[in-house]
């Protein structure tokens, strides 16, 4: 019985461990400045909390000109930090 244990034991634990693959493919974006690379990682820290990533697009810039400070309050960022998200927004926009 406790040789069961310890072999179930030994595979919850197995299961538990992080996976590896060597065939794993890094992405990494490139910015244009280290304002907007700011702006994504807020972006990412704060908003994705309660939105997906990729849903800058579906908004226009006007749009983006209401959403913005009104999610800014309710996040509790700075004014510095929606600044930053501002430009990483006005960033992908432009990209369109």
């Amino acid at each position: 019985m406790k040789f069961k244990l310890f072999i179930v034991g030994a595979l919850v634990l197995a299961s538990c461990s992080p996976k590896t693959t060597s065939d794993t493919k890094e992405t990494s974006m490139s910015f244009p400045n280290t304002q907007v690379e700011e702006g994504y990682n807020l972006h990412a820290q704060n908003c994705a909390k309660c939105h997906k990533l990729k849903t800058i697009n579906k908004y226009t810039r006007e749009q983006w000109d209401k959403i913005l400070p009104s999610m800014a309050r309710k996040a509790r960022i700075s004014a510095e930090q929606e600044a930053s998200i501002n430009e990483y927004v006005n960033w992908e926009l432009s990209k369109k």
